[in-house]
């Protein structure tokens, strides 16, 4: 017999899409940052990035759920959210790239794990409560953990890129191949 009195719901189908949140983020990542998550040696700041993606990501993952769970009165567990969530951040990375296929590679399983454990805690944490609130301050281990295999899987992707170096400082990345620029006088 089970020691979890706690019972599980099955989640209502939920078809996760992330491309929203992952666009602007692979949009504002510069060559140089693409560089230092290849060598798999980001900075401070790349990595500060990669955990605003990851705290959008699972914000956005828990009001989606949350929504179509309205009228739960138990938990869900992680293997429903896993489920839910499937390759969906891996896809919306290749996707934003405008890479032909996702990577293939562990990184990428273990993400969407430490993703749904901490999606399956605040789900739940929220229909704990009267109000069913999604806000929940992601513990600073956890975020570090799945910070870290965010960083893994991009590294994958971007040994999927042609990286360049940006000649000056700009937010814009450098990734090829690029369409055509036409200069004006030269």
């Amino acid at each position: 017999m089970a020691m979890n009195s706690q019972q599980t719901e099955a989640m209502p189908e939920l078809r996760v899409t992330l491309f929203p949140i992952v666009e602007p983020f692979v949009q504002g990542v510069t060559g140089d940052q693409w560089l230092l998550l290849r060598s798999g040696k980001p900075d401070d700041a790349t990595l500060i990035v990669v955990a605003d993606l990851v705290v959008e990501v699972v914000t956005s993952l828990t009001k989606a759920i949350l929504a179509a769970c309205t009228g739960m009165k138990t938990s869900v567990s992680e293997e429903s959210i896993r489920s839910s969530l499937g390759d969906a951040l891996s896809q919306s990375i290749a996707q934003a790239l405008d890479l032909a296929s996702q990577v293939e590679d562990d990184s990428v399983e273990l993400c969407a794990a430490v993703i749904s454990k901490e999606v399956a805690e605040s789900v739940n944490s929220a229909l704990s409560t009267p109000m069913h609130t999604a806000e929940r301050v992601i513990r600073p281990r956890r975020l570090n953990i799945m910070v870290g295999h965010i960083c893994t899987m991009l590294k994958a992707f971007a040994g999927k890129m042609r990286i360049r170096r940006s000649q000056r400082r700009t937010r814009q990345r450098k990734l090829s191949p690029a369409p055509l620029e036409k200069t004006i006088g030269g």
